[in-house]
């Protein structure tokens, strides 16, 4: 390669390189993502319901301590089942739903004495919510949690890592949360 040619190469590279550090959130931050619309809430909920009446009608009863969350064509299943074939089984109907990109399957295997303590705590969850919506440099509105026996779940998007460690260290905070289980995912 000629000389001439190597410059022009090094010269575009540092102008691309410089020309990120101004991107629209300042020097060496992303931009922010906007939030979810109601339309992406509406066809994630939808998706949601969906995939809880194709499990409940596989077996009620015996999935009474599955949950669903939906967002983005990601689909989270939390809660207790007692057979490992069950868990699976949840992951494959999920699967099947139009619009599902990916399960990701938090079901815990149980006895059948312990399957109601694995039901979602709702209270805290919007309690957690509320934490999220405090915090400046994250937009809550990009998340949902699940809240399972003291494990806060995480799914969303994140425009950063490194907001996606404050939603984190957001959930953490709460005394009634064990450890926090990441399903976020960061957008370029």
């Amino acid at each position: 390669m000629p000389k001439i040619d190597r410059l022009a190469v090094v010269a575009l590279s540092l102008s691309l390189l410089l020309l990120a550090g101004c991107a629209p959130g300042g020097p060496g931050r992303p931009a922010p993502i906007p939030e979810r619309s109601g339309a992406e809430r509406a066809v994630d909920s939808d998706v949601a319901t969906v995939v809880a009446k194709r499990i409940g009608a596989l077996d009620a009863k015996a999935f009474r301590a599955v949950a669903v969350k939906a967002m983005g064509g990601r689909v989270l299943l939390t809660g207790a089942v007692i057979k490992p074939g069950q868990r699976r089984q949840v992951e494959q109907e999920a699967a099947k739903v139009d619009g599902v990109t990916r399960v990701h399957n938090e079901v815990v295997l149980v006895g059948e004495s312990w399957l109601d303590r694995f039901l979602p705590d709702a209270e805290r969850e919007r309690a957690l919510a509320a934490r999220l919506s405090a915090e400046a440099e994250v937009t809550a509105a990009n998340y949902d949690i699940r809240v399972v026996n003291g494990v806060a779940y995480l799914l969303g998007r994140a425009g950063s890592a490194g907001e996606l460690e404050r939603a984190k260290a957001a959930l953490v905070e709460d005394s009634a949360v064990k450890w926090v289980v990441d399903s976020a995912v960061v957008l370029p």
